[in-house]
């Protein structure tokens, strides 16, 4: 009966040192791959081809953020040979105790020959973070400024306020957007549901007048 319990002990002793060991290796692995850097344009092209399923990727703008425990990164992409197939790939990286996690996916938008260049946005919630993006290419030549309203990490409202400087950009912030995107005009007109509304051609004319 006396050796029944050192046998117990024993196996209890052997499991935590394993137990250890284990956690020991995960956190390893998992540091080596936090610590590896974020893919470069080749890597990110081939992702994109992937999940889109796009012959001729072309990358337009990419930012990063993050921390010690935390990365991110968002790219602005469009096919050269579809006008119609843009959008943005994101990545993020996170560091826990025992394991590390990578992901990564696309978001599409379309962008048309009228209209459609609006500000377009997106967003990331992961390792209890948020993290927003947003970005244009080509921006639509109506808009000369925009504002975006978003809580930050310590919850007080921020306002973002840009003139468009670039036709084609892309931001990434850390915090959650509230409402929407406002757009304005460059006499500050709120434009924003006009974008929705194809442009027409000023030449365009009505009915037959002059006609006999």
């Amino acid at each position: 009966m006396d050796k029944i319990p050192k046998i117990l002990i024993g196996f209890i002793v052997a499991a935590l040192i394993l137990a250890v060991i284990l956690t020991g290796v995960l956190y390893l692995d998992s540091q080596k791959q936090f610590n590896e850097s974020m893919p470069n344009e080749s890597e990110l092209l081939e992702m994109i081809r992937e999940s889109g399923n796009l012959r001729n990727p072309e990358i337009l703008r990419v930012v990063e953020d993050g921390d010690e425990n935390y990365r991110i990164l968002v790219a602005l992409f469009h096919d050269k040979t579809s006008e119609g197939s843009s959008g943005f790939l994101t990545i993020d990286k996170t560091r826990q105790t025992l394991t590390g996690v990578m992901g990564g996916g696309s978001e599409s938008f379309s962008y048309g020959e009228e209209g459609a260049r609006r500000i377009t946005t997106g967003g990331l919630r992961s390792n209890n973070m948020s993290y927003f993006y947003f970005g244009s290419i080509n921006c639509d030549p109506r808009i000369a400024s925009y504002k975006i309203e978003y809580y930050a990490p310590d919850s007080t409202l921020q306002i973002i306020e840009r003139k468009v400087e670039e036709k084609t950009f892309l931001e990434l912030h850390e915090g959650e957007m509230v409402n929407g995107i406002v757009c304005y005009d460059e006499d500050g007109n709120d434009i924003t549901a006009d974008l929705w509304e194809p442009e027409t051609d000023e030449n365009e004319t009505g009915g037959n007048d002059g006609e006999n």
